[in-house]
């Protein structure tokens, strides 16, 4: 019989008619899903080597609530079950992954889902180049400064900030390339 959770995920189940028999799970399993210091989610998951699938389908919901493909590996040659893949470029929120199985015959099954939160922490500079003013948004984090530092190492602005939004006046700089330094975050921006 199927069975169909929340997420739309379909999990096959075998009916043991026989009292000596035994059930295999035939379904993928994520085992972990972790953040990396640069920010990209690694996902693991554990294939039964009885499933027999071609290829595995990495996706990730969106806000409007449908998967989409983040990665595809083909079943290793070797018989290996363990495999791993990364998300490169994860939301800011909530992330729910799955894996789809893509078994011969056109058929699939899914795996559990599972969820991460990313909060990236740091700064987003716009529009860079610039060139009369630089907007600074904070992603949550404890910033309590800027400075602005010019290709030789002369601090131009100095400025203790409450962070949600900055609009950092550029006009009088020279053209050229500019350090902003945030606490120990350090980002170059462009003055046209």
């Amino acid at each position: 019989y199927q069975v169909i959770d929340n997420f739309g995920c379909t999990y096959q189940e075998d009916i043991c008619l026989d009292v000596n028999c035994t059930t295999l799970n035939q379904n993928t399993i994520i085992t972990s899903v972790t953040k990396n210091k640069t920010g990209e989610v690694l996902v693991n998951w554990t294939a039964p080597e009885e499933m027999n699938a071609l290829t595995h389908v990495l996706e990730r919901m969106n806000e409007d609530q449908t998967w989409n493909k983040v990665d595809e590996l083909f079943t290793h040659v070797d018989g290996t079950t363990e495999f791993s893949s990364y998300d490169n470029q994860p939301n800011q929120g909530d992330n729910y992954y799955r894996v789809r199985s893509i078994l011969p015959f056109e058929q699939e099954t899914r795996s559990n889902v599972k969820h991460i939160n990313i909060i990236q922490q740091g700064l987003i500079l716009f529009p860079n180049p610039a060139s009369t003013v630089l907007n600074v948004k904070a992603i949550p984090t404890n910033i309590e400064y800027i400075q602005i530092i010019d290709a030789t190492g002369k601090i131009l602005l100095e400025n203790g900030v409450s962070f949600s939004n900055q609009e950092i006046n550029i006009q009088d700089f020279a053209p050229g390339i500019y350090q902003l330094k945030a606490g120990e975050l350090s980002y170059k921006f462009i003055k046209q």
